[in-house]
């Protein structure tokens, strides 16, 4: 195991080239694949402490107790800090959708098609993908015709429930600590 400020080195599969088959008895052997390694810090090391007494250590096995609804809001304030560290990691995405400073879904999915077009052009796997929205974005999405109108089809999340869940090709959720970025003012001479 590693520690706080250790790296690892995380690998990458490579591209495998193909070739022209020449039969023969003897097969010609297959290049070594280039892969690559991504080094990762580990620069996040997060506790939430708290003081308990043994009375409250006597309702673990009470629900509702002190103790458990303490530890469910340390468990919550670590979760919240491993969120935030990696939604933050938005800097550093290539691609993106949409225009600045306003909420999508407000009238249709163009943002989202057109971020799906960045992944296909990049190679991304098509399946298993998620969808994080802020909780405007989410509500936006909540009253689009189309999401409405999936209830004439079987679904009745959006209407009865308030939520969409799978839509699109994509797990829909909503995440309140998702960041907002207000872009500052550029300078320079940026070349596109």
């Amino acid at each position: 195991l590693s520690q706080k400020g250790k790296s690892v080195d995380v690998q990458i599969a490579g591209q495998v080239p193909t070739r022209d088959v020449t039969p023969g008895p003897v097969s010609p052997g297959a290049p070594e694949p280039v892969s690559s390694f991504v080094n990762v810090t580990l620069n996040n090391w997060k506790e939430a402490p708290f003081k308990i007494s043994d009375l409250d250590l006597g309702g673990l096995d009470t629900p509702g107790s002190f103790i458990n609804t303490q530890l469910s809001e340390a468990g919550r304030s670590i979760a919240n800090d491993v969120d935030g560290s990696v939604l933050d990691l938005y800097k550093k995405t290539p691609f993106y959708a949409g225009t600045a400073g306003t909420t999508p879904f407000a009238t249709s999915t163009v943002d989202l098609q057109t971020a799906e077009g960045y992944l296909i052009q990049n190679l991304a796997e098509p399946g298993n993908r998620k969808l994080i929205l802020d909780p405007f974005a989410h509500v936006n999405a909540l009253g689009l015709p189309g999401f409405q109108n999936a209830q004439a089809f079987g679904g009745t999340e959006v209407i009865r429930e308030g939520r969409i869940t799978r839509a699109l090709g994509y797990d829909w959720a909503f995440n309140q600590n998702m960041k907002l970025h207000t872009r500052g003012t550029l300078g320079g001479v940026p070349l596109t």
